[in-house]
């Protein structure tokens, strides 16, 4: 780092790393000071142009309630980033990768608060990159099978999804280094034994008119309590490409709901296409008993 260097006081993070004009990574100058920015923007340029060795490195973001976080890494090195109106908090350092794991070292100077060392295991679902802390690795397992309550929405979480599979549809199970394949959890699988007659909600705007009709579908499982089912679990309905959820789990059965939307009014129903984003809509396929369902994660997609 040159010794002539120095930070505009009025820049922000994304304009130093020429990613626009973010008023909301500017510096809050707690948690790093000026030499930490410098040396994290200079590794930060020196990371985007180096090629990539596996389909493993990259940029990688976590979901969070408040604010963003950011990780950049390659063979030669990491930036993470946490923004919050500010940019919070910013750490840099080195990395050393195994075929299962990456382990990252702060080279901020000591006394730094805070100083992150830290681990994360390689995880696939479908196409989807996920870096997961070790000691969470059954809670992720048990998420991407559904089997688990979903997190609040007023929760972060603790896995990094790389960038680019940001709107990949993350459908299927995980694949976790062969030393972590007991932790794999498998859906609960059930069957539909019938349908109930929908219950009519009319949207309406404040004139009164109605812009949307929801049709909402008790549907009745052929297990309970007795399979692990509980209230709010989401199953997933191959054969109508729709998600239903458990209001009320029984020992040996269970009721959840299935809605469908009537947006164009006089159209009839029509259901959401599963990709991420979810902003087209198909033909609603028939309703039929007999249709098996299987727990999957939402969260992960949403």
């Amino acid at each position: 780092m040159a010794a002539a260097q120095t930070l505009d006081p009025e820049s922000n993070w994304y304009k130093e790393t020429g990613r626009g004009d973010n008023p909301y990574s500017g510096w809050a100058f707690r948690h790093y000071d000026e030499s930490d920015v410098l040396r994290a923007k200079q590794k930060y340029s020196h990371l985007k142009q180096e090629p990539g060795s596996d389909e493993w490195e990259g940029e990688y973001f976590q979901p969070t309630m408040l604010g963003y976080r950011e990780l950049l890494w390659r063979r030669n090195g990491f930036v993470r980033s946490y923004h919050y109106h500010t940019l919070v908090g910013l750490d840099y350092g080195t990395v050393a990768t195994t075929p299962e794991s990456i382990s990252f070292r702060t080279e901020k100077p000591k006394g730094s608060n805070p100083v992150y060392n830290f681990e994360l295991v390689k995880v696939k679902i479908g196409n989807s990159h996920f870096l997961v802390p070790e000691d969470h690795l059954r809670d992720f397992a048990e998420r991407a099978a559904g089997i688990t309550y979903e997190k609040d929405e007023d929760e972060d979480e603790d896995y990094w999804i790389k960038t680019s599979d940001e709107k990949l549809k993350v459908f299927g199970m995980p694949i976790f280094p062969s030393r972590y394949a007991n932790l794999i959890r498998q859906p609960i699988t059930a069957t539909i034994e019938r349908f109930g007659k929908p219950e009519k909600e009319y949207n309406r705007h404040e004139t009164g008119e109605v812009y949307s009709i929801s049709h909402t579908y008790p549907v009745y499982l052929n297990a309970g309590r007795n399979k692990g089912i509980r209230a709010g679990m989401w199953f997933y309905v191959d054969e109508l490409d729709e998600w239903v959820v458990v209001k009320r789990a029984g020992h040996r059965s269970s009721t959840a709901e299935l809605i469908r939307w009537e947006v164009d009014i006089g159209k009839g129903e029509q259901c959401f296409i599963e990709k991420i984003p979810r902003d087209e809509v198909r033909p609603c396929k028939p309703l039929r008993p007999g249709a098996s369902v299987r727990t999957l994660s939402r969260s992960l997609n949403y």
